[in-house]
């Protein structure tokens, strides 16, 4: 496919602290002798970038997103890599300029950082969608030690990071024309991914992942446990959200009483809330949202049957129809959806 279709600042790969980062890279290598400063050396750099270098799974999810794009049949990380870092962290001399402290310097060195957070991620990138089954490796493994070029102005030469940044991956991956595809795919980061405009609750996006793990390894019941588990707190969420926009009010005073106890049961707790959301006063949060009443009715039915499949936890309980892989992976590809209402509601009770 184009290089055109993936965009990095939508993942978070780019929203460094640049500000932050300055003033810390300033101080650390610029007050050594109190009130008087000395150039940066080589060493002081190269452990300045080493600091920098940080890989989040925001990072790899951006990279895994880059290599299913090209997925068509066989990618080379050995081609890619360099490609990837450039594109997703810009602006990284090819050579650090290490004679002074100032803006200029500190800036190239958060630069390089990401750049190699980048590469790094790439690799972590190639090496999970292998093991979730997404890839094939086609090529051997290598190992790369990273470094970088500088200069003071008089001398030049180029540092090693050494065993502190190591750069592991499959040279060649790919996925072969007769393996199936699946319509949506359930690598927990790219599936993250399509929720990742929502501001989801932590405990939400965890129990997803943990949901997509359990699918993977054919664990289905723990799969609709998990899916279970962030349905639920997104409805409590929900519901708090909006009995805080209209605290003071006995109907939503009581749901957030209601809400908050562990006496009632998760079904009657999204009643309640769905109740509360068809009530007049919700008339302004439905235009915000967007979000009908049936719309909200519809997700309730959705949470009913991810329930109906939970519930076989409990002894003696047969689910209607049988958890099985089919099953499962509908539930799982209705939470995006379902969740996304849940979610619109709650962020319309905050404007």
């Amino acid at each position: 496919m184009g290089r055109s279709g993936w965009q990095p600042g939508a993942v978070g790969l780019l929203d460094r602290h640049m500000a932050t980062d300055r003033e810390w890279i300033t101080s650390r290598h610029t007050s050594w002798l109190g009130l008087r400063y000395r150039p940066m050396t080589p060493n002081d750099a190269e452990a300045a970038i080493c600091d920098r270098v940080r890989v989040t799974r925001a990072d790899i999810a951006a990279a895994k997103s880059y290599l299913m794009l090209r997925m068509t049949d066989q990618v080379s990380i050995d081609a890619e890599a360099d490609e990837y870092a450039r594109i997703a962290a810009p602006g990284a001399p090819l050579v650090l300029l290490v004679s002074s402290v100032d803006d200029s310097v500190s800036e190239s060195i958060m630069q390089i950082g990401r750049h190699v957070s980048a590469k790094l991620a790439i690799g972590a990138a190639a090496w999970e969608l292998v093991l979730s089954g997404e890839a094939f490796v086609f090529g051997v493994a290598k190992r790369e030690v990273i470094g970088w070029q500088w200069t003071d102005g008089r001398n030049s030469a180029g540092f090693s990071f050494g065993a502190r940044v190591i750069f592991a991956y499959p040279a060649v991956i790919g996925r072969p024309t007769w393996y199936p595809r699946a319509d949506t795919v359930f690598d927990a980061d790219l599936y993250l991914l399509r929720l990742s405009p929502l501001a989801l609750l932590p405990s939400v996006a965890q129990a997803l992942r943990e949901a997509l793990m359990c699918f993977r390894h054919d664990l289905y019941l723990p799969c609709a446990a998990m899916v279970g588990a962030a349905s639920e707190a997104a409805w409590v969420e929900t519901g708090l959200a909006l009995a805080g926009r209209f605290r003071g009010t006995s109907v939503f005073d009581k749901l957030a009483s209601t809400l908050r106890t562990s006496d009632e049961s998760t079904r009657r707790k999204i009643a309640r809330i769905c109740d509360a959301y068809e009530l007049p006063m919700c008339h302004a949060i439905r235009e915000r949202s967007e979000v009908t009443t049936p719309r909200v009715r519809q997700v309730q039915r959705w949470s009913d049957h991810v329930r109906e499949a939970r519930n076989v936890l409990h002894w003696g309980a047969a689910p209607t129809i049988p958890n099985t892989y089919e099953k499962t992976a509908v539930l799982l590809m209705d939470a995006v959806s379902e969740l996304t209402v849940l979610h619109a509601v709650r962020d319309a009770c905050a404007v």
